[in-house]
């Protein structure tokens, strides 16, 4: 359970209040404000080239480490490592941007803001909270009053000038509803996948941004009723990972077999799910894409582009990622649209290897089409 204490001190931490500070008002939100820029580190520019990464040592800010930011500290006390770093992904800079150049402050209360509301979503294990909990920082450090819930179980919690306390999504009198108008909410929920917002929000918050497993009808259900843009994340470069190699300390050799088997996704490389890849996980790899294979010949799923994300996601992640397409006809930085990859190049490899044999055994029931559709998923 997230508790008063600890949400109180990360307001300390990071909202404006000395008089070192600059004012909330003369911060422009679509630059990071400094509260929040002087605990962001850089890594340097290595010898084999590379660009450098932005990161906060949540060790030497462990007010930052609320909720799901505890468990890297969790995993990885025992590590002689010089930091345990949360990457500051320039994806997260993108997407604030976008969501601060979006919204219209303008937009008189009680009255539906349409664009206001953003779905940010992806493929599994990519740093989809953690982006809820850097927008969280960086609304803070610029003085704005939010609303963060991580959890349908839990209580939300206000963050204002007077600090954080507990608070409810759903206002059931004047008075709450005056403690919600004009601030942000942010929505980590994914653990009751039929709940919605309460639908006071569209007229009262200043903008939600709600992160989120790719659940098609919540999405579509919070795009009809609050008018929100969905945004697909993209997974980590290997810049990105090699710097959170580097600050951990990771053994390079299980890393590299790690991502040839899981792909660019931080939740397996050094997160709570990386002790699964071990010796034995082929095995499961190689079941995992016959069920995928099985499955999509069954269903006549021939063809990538029709492929549900919610299924990625649930169904297939060991197999394939999301990625975002960027929309033709829009600017480069939205994201509403998907593609589908296999995680890596050696489980796209795999998989060909698989339908190339059994295509061989079986054409009647592992046809021509599907094979050419494993080998569209082929990385170029």
């Amino acid at each position: 359970m997230l508790l008063s204490a600890p949400f109180n001190a990360l307001h300390q931490r990071l909202w404006p209040q000395s008089s070192n500070d600059p004012p909330a008002s003369d911060l422009n939100p679509l630059i990071e404000p400094p509260q929040l820029t002087k605990l962001v580190k850089t890594t340097p520019i290595l010898a084999d080239g590379g660009r450098p990464v932005r990161y906060i040592d949540l060790r030497a800010a462990p007010e930052l480490a609320i909720g799901e930011l505890e468990i890297p500290l969790l995993i990885h006390a025992n590590n002689d490592c010089a930091a345990v770093p949360f990457v500051v992904q320039d994806e997260y800079l993108l997407l604030a941007g976008h969501i601060f150049a979006q919204v219209r402050s303008e937009t008189p209360v009680g009255t539906r803001r349409l664009w206001n509301s953003f779905f940010v979503t992806g493929h599994q294990g990519i740093g989809k909270s953690f982006f809820a909990y850097y927008l969280l920082f960086r609304l803070l450090a610029l003085g704005q009053a939010v609303i963060f819930c991580s959890s349908v179980h839990e209580p939300a919690y206000l963050f204002d000038s007077n600090g954080a306390r507990p608070t409810a999504l759903a206002p059931q009198s004047k008075a709450a509803e005056e403690v919600l108008e004009g601030c942000w909410v942010i929505l980590d929920i994914d653990d009751a996948k039929e709940w919605e917002p309460p639908s006071k929000l569209a007229t009262l918050a200043q903008c939600i941004v709600w992160t989120s497993p790719p659940y098609e009808e919540r999405e579509r259900h919070f795009r009809k009723r609050f008018g929100s843009q969905t945004w697909f994340m993209r997974t980590w470069d290997e810049w990105e990972i090699m710097a959170v190699s580097n600050q951990l300390s990771l053994d390079k050799t299980i890393l590299e077999r790690t991502a040839r088997l899981a792909g660019p996704v931080p939740r397996a490389l050094w997160g709570i799910q990386m002790q699964q890849y071990d010796a034995s996980y082929e095995l499961t790899l190689d079941s995992a894409i016959g069920a995928v294979l099985s499955h999509w010949q069954k269903t006549n799923a021939f063809d990538a582009r029709y492929l549900r994300p919610e299924d990625v996601y649930s169904r297939y992640d060991a197999v394939l990622r999301l990625e975002p397409r960027p929309d033709k006809n829009t600017q480069a930085s939205q994201r509403r649209n998907f593609s589908v990859h296999f995680v890596s190049p050696y489980v796209a490899q795999r998989a060909l290897a698989l339908i190339t044999r059994l295509h061989a055994v079986a054409p009647q029931l592992f046809g021509e089409r599907l094979l050419r559709m494993v080998e569209s998923l082929q990385p170029e």
